[in-house]
């Protein structure tokens, strides 16, 4: 079974070296390193460089740079489909791993076939004073106990942000080959891989931790939504994924329950563009039909100002 993993970079010469240091002493080591680079400004490219020279990777670890910014979904989006190993693990480019990380999930995935995606938990590493925090939920289902949880479909489960993340992914090649065709420009990789696992059947979180996971100012994830136009992209683009987990879902012969489950959530979204993009006083009184189908309650109250208070 070969491993694939895939960072991409961007302005990340500060904290990278830890972390590339960490997938070179890896007890499994990677049988191939995608780096790819979306125009950094700082120090980052000649890092990356100067690192896979010194150590005489460049035989396992490839390096690319963008011609031009494509944006943190796109550039992992494409940096994955570049992937050619058995199983691939999603990496970002200032956290430490574990050096058993890649062993330990592999061998798992190795002898439980039914498993598309297997997540992990992480430890947190705050390394500025006044870092962004993460939010209290995502460690709502943390055991660290080393069990495995089957991540069944519900409608918290349809967004990454009931509790995983990310950097701690590993999945199959052969899952992403049939998944593939859905993966749309600006989804983001792990919203992707995410929700087309828990659709699947075949979404697994291990309750170990196996990185630590940085936080600092700069994370990409900490990223607000509070002005109008964003936040009728944000939900366009929800509205959108939604669809296409209920075509899927369709594709797989999912249960009626399943198919309500989505159909649901994508009546809701809907009734949020309305109140976002429309500024419907019908759809704003409707949405707290749907209140309970907020994965936050705190996203509706954000809605409704947005929609009376912002231009």
């Amino acid at each position: 079974m070969t491993i694939s993993i895939v960072m991409a970079t961007y302005n990340g010469e500060k904290y990278l070296t830890e972390q590339l240091d960490s997938l070179r002493l890896q007890t499994r080591p990677a049988d191939e390193v995608i780096i790819q680079d979306d125009g950094s400004t700082d120090g980052t490219v000649q890092l990356v460089s100067d690192y896979i020279k010194k150590y005489d990777l460049s035989a396992t670890w490839n390096f690319t740079c963008n011609e031009h910014n494509l944006g943190y979904a796109e550039n992992f989006k494409t940096a994955t489909l570049k992937s050619k190993g058995d199983l691939i693990f999603f990496c970002d480019q200032d956290d430490i791993w574990e050096l058993d990380k890649i062993e330990s999930m592999a061998e798992y995935m190795q002898t439980n076939h039914d498993i598309n995606l297997l997540g992990s938990e992480f430890e947190p590493l705050f390394c500025e004073d006044d870092p962004f925090r993460i939010k209290k939920n995502i460690f709502k289902r943390y055991k660290l106990d080393g069990s495995f949880e089957h991540v069944k479909l519900n409608k918290k489960t349809l967004y990454i942000d009931c509790g995983e993340e990310g950097c701690t992914m590993c999945f199959r090649r052969t899952f992403l080959n049939n998944i593939k065709k859905y993966w749309f420009k600006g989804w983001a990789h792990d919203d992707f891989i995410w929700t087309m696992a828990v659709v699947s059947g075949g979404c697994f979180v291990w309750h170990k931790a196996t990185m630590r996971r940085r936080f600092h100012s700069n994370n990409a994830s900490k990223q607000k939504y509070y002005t109008r136009e964003k936040r009728i992209n944000l939900v366009r683009d929800l509205y959108h994924t939604h669809e296409i987990l209920f075509e899927y879902a369709q594709s797989l012969g999912a249960t009626k329950k399943e198919l309500s489950i989505i159909k649901r959530s994508i009546n809701m979204l809907h009734n949020r563009i309305r109140v976002v993009d429309d500024r419907n006083i019908g759809a704003i009184i409707k949405s707290f039909f749907y209140f309970r189908d907020y994965l936050y309650k705190k996203s509706l109250l954000v809605d409704i100002y947005i929609a009376l208070f912002k231009k």
